[in-house]
């Protein structure tokens, strides 16, 4: 049994130590900023803007019959895999035609343009860098190309692929410019001494071609009595 004299001091001791425990848990007042202490301004953003990005200026194309860097690529008579190189012609229709020929000695065409990067860019068998790669078989687009000759082109472009970076692309056209500038425009290399066709956007449609002259018509046989 506590006394009055124990039982007051245990009261007095509680609640000195709830209010040394109060002091403890209340926040410290903030310090107010003197008159001449004025908030330093931001200091400005030194990252510079960054610049919209610059379109690539391709250079003009090259001319009909100009010479090119692929005629320094791809030498004749190069041999890789099953295929040999037999003749990359001068510009033709703002391509270049590359003569391939297989082991069995077939002949076909490989026409090389520039490589297209937009969106909605017609795409050739294969691309390389700087160039896209067409199987030439005089289709119109659903002529089953023939598996030794979409080999020879996948191959080609391997082979190109590994040279391509010696030299400055050539400035050719893509297949939409070709389009665009030779709707009609068409070349077969296999034909000796064969020019391409074609009509300019705004020309007649007229063959830059040299006319042969046409055979005389065969007389009729004649007719034997009976």
């Amino acid at each position: 049994m506590w006394n009055r004299r124990q039982f007051l001091s245990g009261l007095l001791a509680a609640a000195s130590a709830g209010a040394t425990t109060s002091a403890q848990a209340l926040p410290l007042p903030l310090s107010r900023p003197s008159a001449g202490d004025a908030p330093a301004p931001a200091a400005p953003s030194t990252t510079p803007s960054t610049p919209p990005p610059a379109r690539v200026a391709h250079p003009a194309p090259l001319a009909e019959g100009d010479a090119h860097a692929l005629q320094d690529l791809l030498p004749e008579n190069l041999a890789f895999g099953r295929w040999r190189v037999i003749s990359v012609l001068p510009v033709k229709l703002g391509g270049v035609p590359v003569v391939l020929e297989s082991r069995r000695g077939e002949r076909f065409q490989v026409d090389i343009l520039r490589r297209d990067r937009s969106a909605r860019a017609r795409r050739g068998l294969t691309e390389t860098r700087s160039y896209s790669l067409f199987l030439v078989n005089r289709g119109q687009g659903d002529t089953p190309t023939r598996e030794d000759h979409g080999l020879g082109v996948l191959w080609l472009a391997a082979l190109l692929r590994h040279r391509e970076h010696r030299l400055p692309a050539a400035a050719l056209l893509t297949q939409r410019e070709r389009t665009q500038r030779f709707p009609r425009g068409k070349f077969n290399a296999l034909v000796v001494g064969a020019g391409p066709q074609f009509a300019l956007v705004g020309a007649p449609a007229t063959p830059v071609t040299s006319q042969l002259p046409e055979a005389p018509a065969t007389p009729a046989a004649p007719q034997l009595p009976d």
